[in-house]
């Protein structure tokens, strides 16, 4: 028996070795995998570092000039990188790239664990009651800006400014009309998933919030946390008066 079970470890064990050495070959990746990490270890490299020059870079990387230029370059248009050009005693000037705050993104962060820890102090000091007012009063906020952005448009064009507002958000809306007269947004994702999982008050003032934004009534059809897998509500296409 224990020869049975010592014999599956360690086939299972080559299999894992095996699989890594395959996902870690450059020759069993495609062209764009390739490229994507190329580019994500010279991102990773410049945060480390600071700045650093294309010379620096290839002998970190230990690639070509011509790699990480193009990946330089790439990263120069999309804002994500930028350059000071350093004299020199000898030879010509170098120009030494550094990350912007644009590439933040790109890393990661705790945004979330943050929040949650925010969340929770208040909850053991005042209750649930006192996360719903907090979270109340910056969703009113929130409500006020969309609304001073959105209030003078058709209702369509208020539907379709606030799906823009949750996809930038990261909730992967999509809107579309019905042939009713009515529209139905969806979220795709939940952007605040564990947040939401512990603290529901955000599935209430989400509601409260696209009904204030868009002054028509809203209900939900369908629910993530009742093992849906999207958000989804209807919007009624007669607006309140």
């Amino acid at each position: 028996m224990n020869a049975s079970i010592n014999t599956h470890k360690c086939v299972t064990i080559r299999i894992e070795r095996h699989l890594e050495a395959h996902i870690a070959n450059p020759r069993t990746r495609t062209p764009r995998q390739i490229a994507e990490t190329s580019r994500s270890e010279i991102m990773r490299l410049l945060k480390l570092n600071g700045e650093l020059s294309v010379a620096h870079l290839c002998k970190l990387r230990k690639v070509t000039h011509t790699a990480v230029r193009r990946h330089l370059s790439s990263l120069l248009k999309e804002g994500i990188v930028t350059y000071r050009i350093e004299e020199t005693d000898i030879g010509r000037p170098v120009h030494m790239f550094r990350l912007t705050a644009k590439s933040q993104s790109s890393f990661p962060d705790d945004y979330e664990g943050v929040a949650l820890n925010l969340l929770d102090t208040i909850c053991a000091d005042s209750g649930h009651r006192g996360v719903l007012d907090f979270l109340n009063t910056a969703n009113d906020r929130l409500i006020r800006d969309l609304r001073a952005r959105l209030h003078t448009r058709p209702l369509e064009e208020r539907v379709e400014g606030l799906c823009k507002y949750f996809r930038d958000a990261g909730y992967m809306s999509e809107w579309n009309r019905l042939p009713d007269g009515n529209f139905f947004l969806v979220h795709k994702n939940c952007a605040i998933y564990n947040l939401a999982a512990k603290y529901r008050q955000f599935c209430l003032l989400e509601l409260h919030l696209i009904q204030n934004v868009l002054n028509t009534k809203i209900s939900r059809q369908q629910y993530i946390f009742k093992d849906q897998s999207v958000c989804g509500y209807l919007i009624h296409g007669e607006e309140k008066s």
